[in-house]
């Protein structure tokens, strides 16, 4: 992948790769799409992704800094994710179904009730098989479910439902 990474809390006003003096897309970027909004300043928004599979950590990689995230932590476990999110002050944790530690499930009604965990938001991303009534009681303010397969508008949809 070609091309310079946003700084860890790096804001500006600007699209990412936007040159500052003629405000056009500079030329190695000019075939690429832009930035999708999600919310105010996404360059800030600290993500933790709770995921074993090297091939799905590379897919959400992408997409989120699609969205505009530069902050992204990988954990392969539950407990590694709980941790991260405490230490780096997490706005998300995305989760699959199947951790080497615990489920998806599990880490979200951990995080839930994580008194350093109160302000991250969870998404976990699930088929529909998996989507058992445990994960559907979960749903609310601050746990959206993202059917499998997943792409950036489903991403974009379930991380939305959380920052309203």
């Amino acid at each position: 992948r070609a091309g310079p990474s946003l700084s860890a809390g790096a804001v500006t006003t600007l699209p990412p790769h936007t040159d500052q003096t003629t405000m056009r897309p500079t030329p190695q970027f000019a075939e690429t799409s832009t930035t999708i909004p999600l919310a105010e300043s996404p360059q800030s928004r600290v993500v933790v992704l709770a995921e074993p599979s090297r091939t799905q950590v590379g897919i959400f990689r992408r997409f989120l800094e699609q969205l505009g995230m530069s902050t992204i932590h990988v954990a392969k476990s539950g407990r590694e994710a709980l941790d991260l999110a405490s230490r780096e002050r997490a706005d998300f944790i995305i989760s699959s179904m199947h951790l080497a530690d615990m489920t998806g499930t599990e880490l979200a009604r951990a995080m839930l009730v994580d008194a350093s965990c109160t302000g991250t938001s969870f998404v976990l991303a699930t088929s529909s098989s998996e989507s058992d009534e445990t994960a559907l009681q979960l749903v609310g303010p601050r746990v959206a479910l993202m059917p499998k397969p997943f792409d950036l508008d489903r991403l974009k949809t379930a991380l939305a439902s959380l920052t309203r």
